[in-house]
């Protein structure tokens, strides 16, 4: 939610404007401590004081749905409680198209409502959509794949593509760190690869186990896994056990490594560790920062034809694979290719950090700035 309200002086001696920002979200004290930061935020935390959730924080059986929509239940109160007795010029809803309709009833007629979408949770099927695009002044997606997703609803509400960005970090992570890494994953002069992101059917990682099994004779590979099924938690499912399974059975134990759930500050460093990043998503993946953070680190990408992936790589930086019966095999002959020609994997990870160049934090920032201003500057937010 978004206010103007201050101005500072710019470096001509005159007045620059700045938005005053207004973030609802669930109460997090780690959050809290680094929202300080932000000088012209003010964050609105809805507290989780319920037996409810703190009954599914311990862990009892079936109540973990039942918290969550709890929750945003109260989130959505309090949001529209807010909104009735404070005045804003436009209304960001992030990815929550289902609350679009009571916000709408909250704001005044001159206030503009938008959504960013990050999933394909506005089309043609989905019951009421069309109506939720009447009451929206913009959609802005991830990427072209989800615009032309609610394009199948459209009323003619404007609709706008602003790919996802990923930050320059400053980590510290050198040459020590990186050989330490490497001896700790028994990593020597092998091909590795990296695969990032939940274990979860959609993201391919099954797939990728496949291919990896097609490559079992063979010597020279090391496959780095990170990540669990659930963000910042490490989950043991049926899934998972059935990833081990087929890894025991294809005697990869030394060459699949699991590293569970890593925290994203050292994730860099498992990027610098590898030679390729491996993202087979066999499911509409509409933006993925793990393909982009692929590119930044400058890793050759092997991929598939999956949502706004395309839109993301070049022919230069990564191999593209539809999702078809003869998925894993090119999977396996792509990193068999990779291993056979290290010059190849120079090449295109440096076409891969070229490309990064296009999906920078900054670009992100400067592109969602002028979406959700429409190109008209500051003072008309």
């Amino acid at each position: 939610l978004s206010r103007l309200q201050f101005r500072e002086p710019n470096y001509a001696g005159g007045t620059q404007p700045f938005d005053e920002i207004t973030v609802f979200s669930i109460y997090d004290a780690e959050a809290e401590k680094g929202a300080s930061r932000y000088k012209y935020c003010r964050f609105v935390y809805v507290r989780q004081r319920s037996l409810l959730v703190n009954l599914s924080r311990d862990g009892v059986r079936g109540l973990r749905g039942a918290s969550i929509r709890y929750l945003r239940m109260r989130y959505m109160e309090m949001v529209v409680d807010w909104l009735k007795n404070h005045a804003y010029d436009l209304v960001l809803l992030e990815n929550t198209p289902e609350f679009v309709e009571q916000v709408k009833e909250a704001i005044p007629s001159g206030c503009k409502l938008y959504l960013h979408l990050h999933n394909d949770w506005v089309n043609y099927s989905i019951q009421g959509a069309a109506y939720k695009l009447e009451c929206l002044d913009k959609v802005i997606c991830v990427s072209d794949y989800i615009a032309s997703r609610v394009r199948t609803a459209d009323t003619g509400t404007p609709i706008e593509t602003v790919h996802n960005g990923v930050p320059i970090t400053n980590d510290q992570f050198g040459d020590e760190d990186i050989c330490k890494l490497r001896n700790e994953l028994g990593i020597k002069d092998e091909l590795s690869l990296i695969f990032t992101g939940r274990l979860v059917p959609e993201k391919g990682i099954d797939v990728l186990i496949e291919a990896m099994s097609m490559l079992g004779s063979e010597t020279g590979y090391k496959l780095l896994v990170l990540g669990s099924k659930l963000y910042g938690e490490n989950v043991t499912d049926q899934f998972l056990e059935g990833l081990r399974t087929a890894i025991a059975r294809a005697h990869l134990n030394n060459t699949v490594i699991f590293t569970g759930y890593v925290n994203y500050e050292k994730v860099p460093l498992y990027y610098k560790v590898a030679d390729v990043g491996v993202m087979p998503s066999i499911w509409d993946d509409p933006c993925p920062l793990s393909v982009l953070e692929c590119m930044k680190y400058g890793l050759p990408i092997i991929t598939t034809n999956s949502g706004g992936i395309p839109e993301l790589v070049n022919d230069g930086c990564a191999f593209v694979f539809d999702r078809d019966e003869k998925l894993a095999e090119n999977l396996a002959e792509a990193i068999r290719k990779l291993h056979d020609n290290r010059l190849l994997v120079s090449r295109m990870g440096e076409a891969s950090r070229i490309r990064s160049e296009q999906f920078t934090m900054r670009a992100y920032l400067s592109n969602i700035y002028d979406a959700i201003h429409n190109g008209e500057g500051r003072t008309n937010v």
